[in-house]
């Protein structure tokens, strides 16, 4: 994959690992090991530190790594923790569901994708890891929105055209631990949404469903059901004292003779 390869972030990720590995650095000895040129070297190290990825300190200065790097490793480890858990629980819901699943997280004012499962139906929803939206938008933006620090809710709240009607709809989201959206994003597809916690009781993801209106009206209760039933099952995984083991396959067995009869 060389031929998409950005020299400048090459240099940079260069200096990371190297600082990682030889934290208390001066210039010159990062250029000399890096075999960047000191200017170079000098440039880079400014930009990582006005993105606090690189701290500078002493006299001589010397160079380590920064605090958001931290950030960035906390993240990642809840991101590969609840990716690793959640992927059998996925494969056996889509398994018996075959609708479109996805698990979303927030990251500041935004949410993106971490998992997805695609439907195996004709009729479908096609999204993708990586997928990134506003924060608030679709049924699983609006119960990240419900879940997130009040300062952040407050914000988006404001900057809402219905401040009061979306301040009671996250309200109510919290209350009932889900979220419906019809159509608000792809017309004719409907969504639902539940949280998924930790061990601490936080909302740390979303375990949403998307699907074709004409399917998702028809097995609305059967869905949300199985959704919750799924996100409670990962979130005990993550040992969240909310929730015990829950199997899913009775509640599937119910799916599949309900929908056996509907679509008969």
């Amino acid at each position: 994959m060389t031929e998409f390869n950005v020299a400048s972030v090459d240099s940079a990720l260069r200096l990371l690992n190297l600082l990682a590995e030889n934290p208390g650095l001066g210039l010159s000895a990062i250029a000399r090991k890096s075999g960047l040129t000191k200017s170079r070297t000098y440039r880079l190290l400014c930009t990582l530190e006005n993105q606090f990825f690189v701290q500078r300190s002493g006299e001589p200065v010397t160079y380590r790594l920064g605090h958001q790097l931290l950030v960035l490793g906390v993240n990642a480890r809840r991101q590969i923790n609840l990716t690793e858990i959640a992927e059998p629980v996925l494969d056996q819901l889509s398994q018996q569901l075959n609708e479109n699943l996805q698990i979303r997280l927030r990251e500041g004012n935004e949410i993106v994708q971490i998992a997805v499962r695609t439907s195996r139906q004709v009729l479908q929803v096609r999204s993708a890891v990586g997928n990134r939206r506003k924060l608030g938008a679709g049924a699983s933006g609006k119960l990240l929105l419900a879940y997130a620090p009040e300062t952040l809710r407050d914000e988006c709240v404001q900057q809402s055209s219905q401040p009061e009607a979306l301040r009671a709809l996250l309200a109510d989201i919290n209350q009932q631990q889900l979220c419906c959206s019809q159509g608000e994003l792809t017309a004719g597809v409907w969504a639902f949404a539940v949280p998924i916690f930790d061990n601490h009781n936080h909302c740390v993801a979303s375990l949403s469903l998307s699907a074709p209106a004409s399917r998702a009206e028809q097995h609305r209760q059967l869905m949300i059901e199985a959704l919750h039933r799924a996100a409670a099952q990962i979130s005990h995984q993550l040992g969240s004292p909310a929730y015990g083991a829950l199997p899913l396959a009775p509640l599937l067995a119910s799916y599949h003779d309900n929908k056996a009869e509907i679509d008969g």
